[in-house]
């Protein structure tokens, strides 16, 4: 059974969502004491956002990514683009 195709895919799959959940648990974790060292800081300047929303930014992409992967967008298209290039070789 672990070395089916469903295996291996379901494998694959569970390792991009931890790696996406430890992405996220260390932003929260980071930008939540970041936070805290600005209000007892400088509670009037929130510095705080800047890095939470950069590291926002790239967390989103990051999230996105993890669903076209989980999806399968990826390799459908990767299949379907090597169908059509070999259809292409066949016909020269």
């Amino acid at each position: 059974m672990e070395n089916s195709k469903e295996y291996k895919s379901a494998k694959r799959k569970a390792k991009i969502l931890r790696e996406f959940y430890s992405h996220l648990s260390t932003y929260l974790t980071v930008n939540g004491v970041f936070f805290v060292v600005n209000y007892l800081t400088s509670p009037g300047d929130w510095w705080v956002l800047y890095p939470l929303i950069g590291w926002g930014v790239c967390l989103s992409l990051h999230g996105i990514d993890t669903i076209f992967k989980i999806s399968g967008f990826f390799d459908k298209w990767e299949d379907n683009k090597t169908e059509e290039l070999m259809r292409k070789d066949l016909r020269k």
